[in-house]
């Protein structure tokens, strides 16, 4: 299983990435306690080991606009309503894309563009970055690999990977300490992720 750890700010926990070396680690440009500007993530971008694919995360952001960000990163993850039109407009120019399901149903059968999806918990209020799990027991059937985000910790990524089975995991708050992220527990999680 891959791991994705996501909203970045600042250079110390870029040098904690290179250390551990997560698959992806995500930018949040979006209205966020992690947002970053796109200043801020082209120095952590240049700082960064090369390995370690970067993701842009949008919300509701025009696909033109996003394509500003093409130079440092690798992926758009999509939050809102785009359409599989926008996936492909940012795949033709250059950009990989991950395409975000905030979980409402108990089964899931999707055909996408997207390289992959990544499946979210729902709040009416927020995109993401909610901190809480969703129920697990769901049937996802889907043409291409998906991550699985909401809600992560190093005491609960076993089980949902024992569950779901996913490409990959999604982790932000439960890799922080006081809403920065620790060596330690990146470290961790790393270590559980790449031992299932």
């Amino acid at each position: 299983m891959k791991i994705k750890i996501c909203g970045i700010k600042n250079q110390i926990e870029a040098e904690i990435m290179n250390e551990e070396m997560p698959d992806f680690i995500g930018f949040i440009f979006a209205k966020s306690k992690r947002e970053i500007s796109f200043e801020e993530a082209k120095k952590i971008k240049e700082l960064l080991n090369p390995k370690i694919e970067t993701v842009g995360v949008f919300v509701d952001k025009k696909t033109e606009e996003i394509l500003k960000y093409k130079d440092i990163i690798d992926f758009a993850q999509l939050h809102g309503d785009y359409s599989e039109n926008s996936v492909k407009f940012l795949k033709e120019n250059g950009l990989k894309v991950i395409k975000t399901v905030r979980v409402q149903n108990v089964e899931y059968e999707i055909e996408t563009e997207a390289d992959f999806l990544l499946f979210d918990a729902f709040s009416p209020n927020q995109a993401g970055g909610l901190n809480q799990t969703f129920d697990w027991d769901i049937k996802i059937k889907t043409n291409v690999p998906y991550f699985v985000a909401g809600g992560l910790n190093e005491n609960n990524i076993e089980q949902m990977a024992k569950k779901l089975k996913p490409f990959g995991a999604d982790v932000s708050s439960g890799a922080e300490f006081n809403g920065f992220k620790t060596k330690e527990k990146v470290s961790n999680i790393i270590k559980i992720v790449r031992g299932i």
